[in-house]
């Protein structure tokens, strides 16, 4: 008989590919784990994985009393030290919680910590995974994993559930020192839905949130950053950017009618990119320790009057000509395509059809980053108030790194805007800053235009006659205050306008020339999810003569000239809409332009200028 050890060395000595793996345990009865050096990590992990499920199983019929043939992997149970291994698995569970991040990299966190990335940072791969298939959430090609620190492949639910659960493990763990994204998020969410201290303490006392006196002052928090004017990380530097001024009013009821409440909020904006690195002003720390607000300076600037009324400078060199507005070659398909499908019904209207044929050219809109800014405690139209929005927007744009920025203001915030810039002796407000009336209210106008021009000639009788527009409702619809049911009603007839003169177009054509564009008016009807950005020569072709169509008929006959107009002035406001909704910002200043002629005929030179 050998001893074990001089087994290994013969074995050792006539095979040179044998590893030897001595248990870490002071059993010396327990046996070397003996393997090939070209055994792979994983073939040898399923091989005792495969060992360690057979340690249970019970014999079969035939062999059971013959012990002595027994399978070598068919391990007596009592052999298996199963409180050894759960107390391995759960130090190591215990030594990942050492890598997970034991505070925000600034308090309070900001909407990217709460992403589902960010969430994952509180759930190590050993936990994660060791969840998940106790859950049963993993198929067999699922639940192989490749590298430790690798997670397993699962669905968004299931990934936010187990991130759900893997989350609260840590939370209890760490007694509360930890404040999970979860704990945090569920707390508010709860708080902001039911203003009740004692749901919340409940879900407290069960491990899912933070506690209610630990919730207030993270809202409070939350509201000493909204104190200081910062950008958060997740904006770049040097990327376009617009910055929306506008005032919050609120009435309270007192009763002499004074003590209002007037402020001024606003809102930076900024498409996401991952090229441009951040700006220079980051998220400031906030102790999580603070139960309440501190005083702070309301920022107020003082306004510096000029000694007169200044006006914009006048430039006497011809400007450089917009182009024409752009022929609304999709405004024509969309009537071609609703005029000869079999069912008009199943064709989706003008706002979803144009999301169709934008997303078939590989236009994708991206998402847009919003921040919103400290409020300045005073009125909106005040000279100080004006001061300091130019003042905090040039802020801005230094932290981002721009040149320039666009500020986006209602009509009475504009012009006292403008009267600033004007004034300003070093015009680094008349250089930097680009102002714009925003585009609801620009609409909204345009929709007072069209309905004083129109409304007076047939439109509201067409509307109300339709039931397109109540009759109660009819004077705020053609005055553009009701924005929804006012441009529901224009695209409803232009298209019913556009449809009927389409119609008196083809029978005005010879039949061979007829059936032409009725072939050409089928195909496209089939095929305009699949439509390009450049249309054919025979589309073209078809848009100009319907168009030379239309303006024969005018020459001569005032009232269609004057529907024919609407049908212009429509289109118009449809392609600003579009424009404004695509971010093309040559095609908003193309109808701007287009726009101005009708502002000033109309009376409103406000918006004309």
């Amino acid at each position: 008989m050998f001893s074990s050890h001089a087994v290994k060395k013969v074995i050792q000595r006539r095979l040179d590919d044998v590893r030897f793996i001595n248990p870490d345990t002071n059993n010396q009865l327990r046996s070397a784990l003996v393997y090939s050096r070209h055994m792979s990590a994983h073939a040898l992990a399923t091989r005792l994985l495969h060992i360690v499920t057979l340690t249970g199983s019970t014999q079969s019929s035939d062999d059971s009393d013959d012990s002595s043939c027994a399978s070598p992997f068919k391990l007596p149970l009592h052999h298996v030290n199963f409180k050894l291994e759960y107390r391995h698995v759960c130090e190591a569970i215990q030594a990942a919680f050492n890598d997970i991040p034991k505070d925000y990299d600034c308090y309070p966190p900001t909407l990217d910590d709460f992403s589902p990335e960010s969430c994952l940072k509180y759930c190590p791969p050993i936990l994660f995974n060791l969840v998940a298939w106790i859950c049963g959430l993993t198929g067999d090609d699922e639940s192989i994993i490749e590298h430790p620190h690798d997670r397993v492949k699962l669905d968004v639910t299931g990934q936010n559930k187990v991130a759900s659960i893997c989350q609260d493990i840590v939370y209890l763990w760490s007694k509360g020192r930890i404040q999970t994204p979860k704990s945090l998020a569920l707390g508010m969410t709860v708080r902001h839905l039911t203003s009740n201290k004692r749901v919340i303490e409940l879900l407290y006392n069960f491990g899912h949130t933070i506690s209610f006196h630990k919730l207030l002052r993270f809202e409070t928090a939350l509201a000493a950053r909204q104190q200081v004017l910062t950008i958060p990380a997740s904006f770049s530097a040097g990327v376009w950017s617009a910055v929306t001024w506008d005032n919050i009013d609120f009435s309270n009821e007192t009763i002499s009618g004074s003590g209002s409440v007037h402020y001024v909020n606003g809102i930076l904006m900024q498409q996401q990119t991952a090229t441009c690195p951040p700006p220079d002003s980051q998220s400031v720390q906030i102790g999580k320790g603070v139960n309440r607000l501190p005083e702070h300076d309301k920022g107020i600037a003082e306004h510096a009057p000029s000694a007169k009324k200044q006006g914009p400078t006048i430039n006497t060199k011809p400007a450089t000509s917009l182009s024409a507005l752009k022929k609304n070659y999709d405004d024509f398909l969309y009537i071609i395509v609703k005029h000869v499908y079999h069912n008009p019904k199943q064709i989706p209207a003008w706002t979803e059809f144009n999301q169709i044929i934008n997303k078939s050219r590989g236009y994708a809109v991206q998402p847009t980053l919003i921040h919103y800014l400290p409020l300045i405690e005073a009125p909106a139209t005040d000279e100080k108030t004006i001061t300091t929005i130019l003042q905090r927007t040039l802020e801005i744009a230094d932290a981002l790194q721009l040149e320039r920025i666009v500020a986006v203001f209602d009509l009475a915030i504009y012009c006292k805007v403008q009267m600033q810039r004007w004034a300003d002796p070093s015009k680094v407000y008349l250089d930097r800053i680009i102002p714009r009336l925003g585009e609801f209210h620009t609409i909204m106008s345009f929709l007072g235009i069209l309905g004083k021009r129109f409304g007076p000639a047939g439109l509201s009788d067409i509307w109300i006659e339709s039931d397109v527009v109540a009759a109660g409702s009819i004077n705020a619809a053609l005055q553009g205050k009701h924005y929804n049911r006012a441009v529901r009603g224009h695209k409803i007839v232009f298209e019913a306008l556009f449809r009927h003169l389409l119609q008196d177009y083809l029978e005005s054509l010879s039949e061979e020339k007829q059936n032409a564009l009725l072939t050409l008016s089928d195909n496209l009807s089939t095929n305009y999810r699949d439509i390009s950005n450049d249309y054919d020569a025979d589309f073209i072709a078809f848009y100009d003569g319907f168009s030379n169509y239309l303006y024969n008929r005018a020459d001569g006959n005032p009232t269609f000239e004057f529907w024919l107009s609407y049908l212009q002035m429509v289109q118009l406001l449809l392609a600003f809409i579009r424009a404004s909704r695509l971010s093309d910002w040559d095609e908003h200043l193309n109808c701007i332009d287009n726009m101005i002629p009708w502002y000033f005929a109309y009376d409103r030179r406000n918006y004309a200028r």
